[in-house]
């Protein structure tokens, strides 16, 4: 009778165990962005150390009572640090594997190039007041193309801009700027990665990489003439409800510390437009 009450307790025991593992493997997984949903996550956690606690407090108030040596406590107690040992097993066991999948990103990491080009409906360039179009057959205009698109994947930095349609204006008529210009609205993978737990508000891919969403066109600042720092930038329009909103982006070539803003690709464009 004694083997069979040892072995039920063995059983519950070890029970313990395996779930504080799941409990802390489904915790850890909802860290890494693995899991979906929060409350699940939120509730295994709260119920579990909850639980040890109150049997840990347990123990304690029957020690106190001089009552510590009962059968019951003494379990409850095991119950409590055995749930506590699979939690630190399973988040050890899980934090190590889904660190070793994650993908670190990095500020020259770039995410992999859609097929934007067939979406390209026409190329502007606005210099001196005024425009011309790209001939997008032409060998300057595949270039152009291949590399601007290409560009538009690789913005990973965001500026804290506010621009009217009459900026955007005197930015066509005062600086020098490339215009893209789509077809129709679509959405873009840029390299900006985003930690998992701010993508409930922002549209990623299974990655983690950002979307920018209904991209009708973009502004590439070749020449800022206006002083306002937006040499390098790149004006990403969002096309929402047939009106065009802007958010300014760059791409960032430095890992750490203050920005470092690749302007190699002006280089490229006036190459091309030699």
């Amino acid at each position: 009778m004694m083997k069979t009450k040892n072995w039920k307790q063995i059983i519950v025991l070890a029970g313990c165990i395996l779930g504080g593992i799941v409990a802390g493997i489904i915790i850890t997984a909802y860290h890494f962005g693995k899991a979906e949903g929060r409350i699940f996550p939120v509730a295994i956690l709260t119920i579990a150390v909850g639980a040890s606690i109150a049997g840990i407090l347990k123990y304690l108030v029957d020690k106190r009572r001089g009552i510590n040596n009962t059968t019951t406590s003494k379990l409850t107690l095991a119950v409590s640090l055995c749930v506590i040992v699979g939690l630190l097993i399973g988040t050890s066991i899980s934090y190590h594997y889904f660190f070793k999948s994650r993908v670190i990103p990095s500020s020259w990491q770039f995410t992999k190039i859609e097929p934007t080009e067939e979406a390209v409906e026409k190329i502007m360039l606005y210099e001196n007041g005024k425009q011309e179009i790209i001939d997008l057959k032409s060998e300057e205009g595949k270039g152009m193309t291949s590399l601007l698109t290409r560009k538009l994947h690789e913005v990973n930095l965001q500026a804290r801009c506010v621009f009217s349609e009459q900026d955007i204006r005197e930015i066509k008529q005062r600086d020098r700027v490339v215009e893209l210009i789509f077809k129709k609205p679509i959405d873009i993978t840029i390299s900006q990665w985003v930690e998992p737990e701010e993508r409930y508000h922002i549209f990623t891919d299974e990655r983690g990489y950002r979307i920018l969403e209904n991209v009708k066109n973009g502004l590439f600042i070749l020449e800022d003439n206006l002083g306002d720092g937006l040499e390098a930038h790149i004006l990403v329009g969002h096309e929402i409800e047939e009106r065009v909103g802007y958010t300014c982006w760059a791409i960032n070539i430095k890992e750490e510390g203050k920005p470092e803003l690749d302007k190699s690709w002006i280089n490229e464009v006036n190459r091309l437009m030699k």
